[in-house]
């Protein structure tokens, strides 16, 4: 589903795969009621899964730089995807955004760390 619609925000009524809409509403109960084990809560969460959705299936406190860093995400899982790793370069010639997205993400780590 991510790969397909960029986020792993499965409708309710998701009638191409009812199984997979009724398997996340589940998920999403468990982690409600706070009867979801914390290793499964993060595994879904490296994924992007989104817990608490309104009635059209959108994140609640997802802002325009929330949305932007999902998709550079989405770019850089697809370049790990063909070339096995992360390791774009800042003047990365194929997706300049792409590499310089991943320079402010090495500084801001970097930053973090000190």
């Amino acid at each position: 589903y991510k790969e397909a619609h960029g986020n792993c925000h499965v409708p309710l009524d998701y009638v191409d795969d009812r199984v997979l809409s009724a398997w996340v509403f589940h998920q999403r109960t468990l982690y409600k009621v706070h009867s979801m084990a914390s290793e499964k809560q993060t595994r879904l969460e490296s994924l992007g899964f989104a817990w608490n959705v309104d009635g059209n299936n959108t994140p609640f406190r997802q802002c325009k730089y929330d949305l932007q860093w999902d998709e550079m995400f989405r770019l850089l899982y697809q370049y790990k995807q063909q070339y096995g790793d992360c390791q774009v370069p800042q003047h990365y010639v194929e997706d300049p955004k792409l590499g310089a997205w991943m320079s402010t993400q090495r500084v801001a780590y970097k930053a973090q760390k000190n």
